[in-house]
């Protein structure tokens, strides 16, 4: 089950607890934590995977009011993330 979101939520904050490699606001604000620095291969994967999310929302998906990891957003936002650092060049 997924966690409300709201002003004190890390779905978008800064204050976001150790772990946590990224953000989207609804503004479309991309914010990169502390997770996202845990390898170098990290920090581009976590930029793709919320680059997918402003996608989404610029597709006019509605903001979601619930963080679920399981949710099909995030599942597909890292899948894609995943897919496109196998076939990224550096990996060729």
């Amino acid at each position: 089950m997924g966690a409300q979101l709201g002003a004190s939520s890390w779905f978008g904050s800064l204050a976001q607890p150790p772990g946590v490699r990224g953000t989207t606001a609804p503004d479309e604000t991309i914010t990169l934590g502390r997770g996202a620095f845990e390898n170098e291969e990290q920090p581009a994967k976590t930029l793709v995977h919320e680059q997918f999310h402003v996608s989404l929302l610029q597709g006019g998906m509605p903001y979601p009011t619930v963080y679920d990891p399981s949710a099909s957003w995030e599942v597909d936002a890292e899948n894609y993330a995943s897919e496109w650092w196998a076939n990224h060049h550096l990996n060729q």
